[in-house]
């Protein structure tokens, strides 16, 4: 039983830029990660353990690189994460390739998740994949009045978050794709969960997490974001969720987190 505590010469071309479009309100962010460091458009999270770019696995064609997540310890909290806070509320579509290595369930593989947040309601909209489930990947939507997933019968502990699409060794694509009318999440280009609704988010996270007792990395590469400012519809303004806390604070209310672990 486990207890949860609250304690993503001349190199290959890097992408890596904010260009405005002819409209002047629609930003396009990518990074394949190809770069000698990793860029200030990342906040780092480094909690038991390390976030920095490795040759050790690559998604880019032709690159050579990507950005590991590795675990330092076989204790803890552990909480790596690359977070891009918006200096608006903003809609687009968002995609990442995410290295799954396989990980037993004996072996304690890690949350990970592209995740959206907005700090002014608390919703939060993710695709990933939970620590205790082998066998499938994971999308919702949370938010303070309702949970949203496809809810599918997969998996050895089914939550409303677990989708019918199966982990496999090697790179997926993650998507979440949030427009004035709808969000809309996808793994490897399929849809697996369509919201309707006007959502819009003021942070991007690539998110590795969970107390776990295995040091396997985890890699992200090739992060898309092309972003327009939104207006949100009128809330209250509540503070700042961390991703983090909102899991394991809602894992039963969002299907996050096996309840009897």
């Amino acid at each position: 039983m486990k207890q949860f505590r609250l304690t993503h010469a001349l190199l290959v071309a890097t992408v890596f830029a904010l260009v405005p479009a002819a409209s002047g309100d629609t930003l396009t962010y990518s990074d394949n990660f190809e770069a000698s460091t990793l860029n200030s458009f990342w906040a780092v999270n480094q909690q038991l353990g390390t976030v920095s770019l490795s040759t050790n696995q690559n998604h880019t064609p032709s690159g050579s690189q990507s950005v590991e997540f590795a675990p330092s310890s076989t204790s803890g909290q552990h909480d790596m994460s690359l977070t891009h806070t918006f200096s608006t509320e903003t809609q687009g579509d968002y995609t990442v390739w995410f290295y799954d290595s396989g990980e037993a369930y004996s072996d304690q593989t890690y949350y990970n998740f592209l995740a959206l947040v907005d700090s002014a309601t608390g919703d939060i909209a993710s695709v990933g994949n939970m620590d205790f489930d082998p066998s499938c990947y994971a999308a919702g939507l949370y938010t303070p009045s309702a949970s949203f997933g496809p809810n599918a019968s997969c998996g050895p502990y089914p939550q409303l978050t677990t989708t019918d699409t199966a982990r496999t060794v090697g790179w997926h694509e993650f998507e979440i794709d949030d427009s004035a009318t709808s969000l809309i999440i996808s793994i490897d280009g399929t849809q697996v969960l369509d919201v309707a609704g006007n959502y819009s988010f003021d942070s991007v996270t690539l998110h590795t997490f969970g107390p776990e007792n295995s040091t396997t990395p985890t890699y992200w590469d090739d992060f898309n974001a092309v972003t327009t400012s939104a207006v949100p519809e009128p809330s209250s303004v509540v503070p700042l969720t961390i991703f983090l806390g909102s899991i394991i604070l809602r894992r039963k209310t969002w299907g996050i987190g096996n309840p009897s672990r």
